[in-house]
């Protein structure tokens, strides 16, 4: 690690602070796209934000907590928080627990075994009692506002299910457009 870091501070909040002045800056911002959002650039710095969706994001390519946390560790000049590290952790493995699987007609949740039993009571409240496997019907009717609500509750859904083949529409390119000269120039 250089005499200075490249990350300033991490947040308990999933703040990250970037010092863009750092030559290993750029390659950073890059190798943390997958798990967090540029929040804002503020003069020198940038700002990213570390949070559940950008972590269920990087769990469903395939990246481990481990690797996230190593890299955050790698980049900063102090310690990994240890709530940050739980957290990240925590979000994480919660990726996969649920998965909707079936067609557009007919869909049933998955459920991982380790899956709490509050959520299991949530999820029976809402949808009924599950199969010996762990499975629940699913109304095709509540596919957006279950994922929604396990969402918001910190439990996401790996939505596998089929969609219905939407319908046609014929497109015309419309040869009456004029662009603008700065556009031309672009």
């Amino acid at each position: 690690m250089p005499a200075t870091a490249v990350v300033i501070q991490i947040t308990h909040t999933g703040t990250v602070i970037v010092d863009s002045d750092h030559p290993e800056a750029p390659a950073f911002i890059r190798a943390a796209q997958p798990y967090s959002r540029i929040d804002a650039y503020t003069g020198r710095f940038v700002r990213l934000r570390i949070d559940r969706t950008t972590l269920w994001s990087a769990a469903a390519q395939g990246m481990s907590a481990d690797a996230i946390c190593h890299e955050l560790r790698d980049a900063g000049h102090a310690p990994l928080d240890a709530v940050i590290e739980r957290t990240i952790t925590t979000l994480m493995a919660r990726w996969g627990m649920l998965t909707l699987r079936g067609t557009a007609d007919q869909l049933a949740l998955w459920t991982a075994p380790q899956l709490p039993a509050r959520i299991h009571h949530w999820l029976q409240e809402r949808l009924g009692p599950a199969t010996t496997t762990g499975v629940y019907g699913v109304d095709t009717v509540q596919r957006g506002s279950l994922k929604q609500q396990l969402g918001r509750l910190g439990w996401p859904v790996d939505d596998q299910a089929a969609l219905h083949d939407g319908a046609s529409h014929a497109v015309r390119w419309n040869d009456t457009v004029q662009l603008r000269p700065y556009q031309q120039q672009a």
